[in-house]
């Protein structure tokens, strides 16, 4: 399961498809700390997943990999690749 929304749309302009991932963005403050901490110790206790407030370095890491989990390469007509 993936934690991201994606917003798919058509510029009618281009005649395209056009696909967007949207994720709330905000700042990883104290309040988001202890928001972090207080999920830790509840999934500790329920032996749950981690939280899913998370330090910015980790958020990252996690964004990353799931965008190559879930998201493969198209081809277009900008691509270098031989079919």
């Amino acid at each position: 399961m993936v934690d991201y929304s994606i917003l798919v749309g058509v510029d009618e302009e281009r005649n395209e498809l056009v696909v967007g991932i949207i994720d709330y963005m905000r700042q990883y403050d104290i309040i988001k700390k202890i928001e972090s901490a207080g999920k830790s110790a509840v999934m500790g206790v329920t032996g749950g997943e981690g939280p899913t407030v998370i330090q910015p370095s980790h958020y990252k890491d996690r964004f990353q990999m799931a965008m190559e989990r879930y998201f493969v390469v198209v081809p277009d007509k900008f691509s270098c690749f031989d079919i």
